[in-house]
């Protein structure tokens, strides 16, 4: 009777196996579809993730759509650095978008470039033709100095009809200056103007564009200096008047932008300068030259302001 075990629970007790018996079948059990046995993804299902990089990382982003424009963009090629950092990338897009703007929508500048070309042009010529008639005209033998001198009342006449229609070229100037500038703030919000459009601009834009000749005209009489300057600082103040601005606040924007950028500010001076001095001389460029100032400027201040220039929308 000594032989019969005193505790029939011990067998049980003494079994190694069991406890572990449940983890047994994780570890031979098929791995699920598309996983590895240690539950990562299989490798085949790496390339079907196509908005991750090989490490995890979020995949390149440049062709997604709304993405910023890079080498895709109009006038940004390959190797182009960004605007408004490079002068000669400015510049050279800013040509560019010019010329389109301009070819894409030659009756909307060229139609308000003959009507009010025509109209500056006869005001120039009675101006110059009353000065002439006044200069000429009744001249009086005088025996003390041995020569002819013109007739004093009849100058002064000639000069004022002279003064009062060099003024009144400012009026279609004004219009047509305006009426440019709105023209290319269509182009740039990416619509193509009308000939209405191009013919004249808002009230706050003629207001700027009055502002800034009448302080330059000052500015040339006080020793042609200031004028200079005036020219320097305000150059920018039409199209950010284009932009929203208030004239005076155009102004300050226009200085500011001046002063950020004084190498680029100087070089489109020059560049404007040349071919209106150029230009002006034959009656053709004359008739377009406004339009190509205000398309060029306004290219130069997208740029400067860090903006791409959008393509001008073909006919």
């Amino acid at each position: 009777m000594s032989t019969t075990p005193e505790n029939p629970q011990q067998p049980w007790q003494a079994s190694p196996p069991e406890p572990v018996a449940p983890s047994e079948p994780q570890h031979d059990a098929p791995p699920a579809p598309g996983r590895t046995p240690w539950g990562q993804p299989s490798a085949d299902q790496t390339p079907s993730q196509p908005s991750r990089g090989q490490w995890g990382q979020p995949a390149p982003q440049a062709e997604q759509p709304g993405a910023p424009a890079t080498d895709s963009a109009p006038y940004a090629p390959a190797g182009q650095r960004p605007p408004g950092t490079d002068l000669g990338s400015d510049i050279s897009a800013a040509m560019r978008w010019m010329w389109q703007s301009f070819t894409r929508n030659l009756s909307a500048f060229l139609v308000p470039g003959i009507v009010y070309g025509l109209l500056m042009l006869l005001l120039i010529g009675g101006a110059i033709a009353a000065y002439v008639w006044g200069f000429v005209s009744d001249m009086q033998y005088d025996p003390v100095a041995g020569e002819y001198t013109p007739n004093l009342e009849r100058l002064l006449i000639g000069l004022g009809i002279f003064t009062g229609l060099s003024l009144l070229t400012m009026i279609p100037s004004l219009l047509w200056q305006s009426g440019s500038a709105r023209a290319a703030a269509t182009i740039v919000d990416g619509r193509r103007p009308s000939t209405g459009e191009a013919f004249t601009g808002p009230g706050r834009v003629i207001a700027t564009a009055l502002l800034v000749a009448v302080i330059t005209f000052i500015g040339s009489l006080l020793c042609y200096l200031p004028g200079i300057l005036a020219a320097f600082f305000f150059l920018w103040a039409i199209p950010a008047s284009t932009h929203g601005a208030s004239p005076i606040e155009a102004l300050k924007e226009s200085a500011r932008l001046a002063k950020e950028n004084v190498a680029t500010t100087i070089v489109t001076m020059l560049i404007i300068y040349a071919a209106s001095s150029i230009g002006g001389t034959f009656l053709l460029p004359l008739v377009v030259l406004p339009a190509l100032a205000a398309l060029f400027l306004r290219g130069m201040y997208e740029r400067l302001n860090g903006r791409e220039l959008v393509e001008p929308q073909a006919a």
